[in-house]
Parts: C-alpha cells; sequence; structure tokens
C-alpha cells in the first residue's frame, strides 16, 4: 500500500468521525467545533505568592549557586573524558 492512500484513508476517516463533529438542530453536522477547544476558562484564580524574608532568599541563592557549581564540574570532567577518549582512538589509528 502507498503512503497516498494511507494518508487518504485517515483523512477519510477523520472527516468522517461524527464524535469530531458537532450538530445543530437539524441534525445535520457541521465542520470541527474550534471555539470548544479554544475556550478560556470563565473564573479565573489570581496567583498567591508567598513572602520571602532575607533569610531565605539568600539560601535559595546559595543553594543555586551550589548546584551550578556542581553541574559545572560533572560537564568539565565529561567533556575531559570524551577529548581524552577521541585522543586515545585518533593515535590507535594512526
Amino acid at each position: 500500500m502507498k503512503a497516498s492512500g494511507i494518508l487518504r484513508d485517515m483523512v477519510k476517516t477523520t472527516n468522517l468521525n461524527r464524535s469530531l463533529l458537532i450538530g445543530n438542530e437539524t441534525g445535520t453536522f457541521n465542520s470541527f467545533d474550534l471555539e470548544a477547544y479554544l475556550a478560556r476558562p470563565k473564573i479565573k484564580k489570581p496567583f498567591t505568592y508567598k513572602e520571602a524574608n532575607a533569610d531565605l532568599i539568600m539560601s535559595i541563592r546559595n543553594q543555586m549557586l551550589a548546584d551550578n557549581e556542581r553541574i559545572t564540574r560533572w560537564k568539565l570532567l565529561i567533556l575531559l573524558m570524551a577529548s581524552s577518549l577521541a585522543f586515545i582512538g585518533f593515535t590507535l589509528l594512526v
């Protein structure tokens, strides 16, 4: 079976799928109801934020700096290992 036949059958099945179509009062089916899926919620709750003191902010900052330092060390180690393995592999080939 060719790819064009598969695509044609997929489009035909999607067009005939009545669960994706919305009907009106006459019983005829219209096109896909996109507005129902794009509708935004009617009630929006405002975001609530907790108050942070200076100690909490400094502890978060220190934790983020420590995480960044740890990740940087791992990246450097991986880079050095990959470089050394590539160098050894190149020297063995030559």
